[in-house]
């Protein structure tokens, strides 16, 4: 009777693993970038897809954004507290929620600063912004 000589299959078992790993390892740190990015759109209003992000960022709420949004800056600031002094008593201190727009590989994502998390959005088209 002949056993399988042990340092042979240790030698191919280790062979196998390592290009397992390298594998593994070349998977997982390839990384699209993210780089800050400008929207393009001829439209007379933020697109529809930004709105729809803001608001669900925001808990619901409804806002009004600019034609240009994310067209110039590659962040947006939103004023979420109330523009009547007279609802603070003596002082007028308005909130405002800073959004970033990036894009990752083909896809353009609305971050939210505060919270950081990531919209993705439909139906729009984005390139990087060289400053």
């Amino acid at each position: 009777m002949r056993f399988p000589n042990v340092k042979t299959s240790f030698k191919t078992m280790s062979a196998c693993l390592s290009c397992v790993f390298t594998t593994l390892a070349c998977q997982t740190t390839t990384h699209t970038p993210e780089t800050p990015a400008l929207l393009i759109h001829s439209e007379r209003s933020a697109p529809k897809s930004v709105k729809e992000a803001v608001k669900k960022a925001l808990g619901g709420r409804e806002v009004i954004l600019g034609f240009d949004s994310f067209t110039k800056k590659s962040t947006l600031i939103v004023e979420t507290g109330s523009s009547d002094p007279r609802m603070m008593g003596d002082r007028h201190i308005p909130k405002a929620d800073y959004f970033d727009l990036i894009k990752s590989g083909s896809s353009c994502y609305m971050v939210h600063r505060k919270t950081g998390i990531r919209y993705k959005l439909k139906n729009v088209n984005c390139r990087v912004h060289q400053s």
